[in-house]
């Protein structure tokens, strides 16, 4: 689910930059065949990340092995009875360290999935104000469009704050090593 809601998200900031900026490809947004693909595009986008999580990032016995000394020491809890998704992606034994690549990899995946959702709303909200700057417009046109503007800047603000930042601060957290369980 999350990965679709950044894909539509996106796709939000796609739309009103092909309104704003190249209105001559806004058959992109009406067509039924570009609707279709649209749709297609976005489903794949959330299937993606929703496969990369339930695979890649499912505990595996390594994990248990690892963390549940800690987990029952801090949380008084069985690891295997909880529900979560774990991203373990190396451990440190004997002083070597062991990479699993099938999670580095998912991670790998699902950041730059974050990183290009993000980029994406960032260059074409400064285009779509950009835009807006030079458009000869009237004063109540261009006060609707800023105020739309700034309605979709809060949509991806609010987002950005409550789960871009504490996934990515998570998944760097994780490769730097905190909290180290041993």
């Amino acid at each position: 689910m999350y990965g679709l809601c950044t894909v539509l998200l996106a796709l939000h900031f796609i739309f009103r930059y092909i309104l704003i900026c190249r209105s001559s490809y806004m058959f992109l947004f009406t067509n039924k065949c570009y609707i279709v693909m649209w749709a297609l595009v976005s489903l794949s986008w959330g299937a993606a990340y929703f496969i990369i999580t339930y695979f890649l990032f499912a505990p595996t016995e390594r994990f248990y092995d690892y963390a549940q000394e800690s987990v029952l020491a801090q949380l008084s809890n069985d690891l295997r009875s909880m529900t979560f998704f774990c991203v373990f992606v190396y451990e440190v034994r004997d002083g070597i360290t062991y990479v699993y690549l099938d999670s580095l990899i998912g991670l790998s995946v699902i950041v730059a999935m974050m990183v290009a959702t993000f980029a994406v709303m960032i260059i074409c909200g400064f285009k779509i104000a950009k835009t807006l700057s030079r458009l000869p417009l009237s004063a109540k046109t261009r006060d609707i469009q800023n105020q739309l503007l700034r309605a979709l800047i809060w949509q991806a603000v609010i987002p950005f704050i409550f789960s871009y930042m504490p996934r990515f601060l998570m998944f760097f957290f994780v490769l730097m090593g905190y909290p180290s369980n041993r």
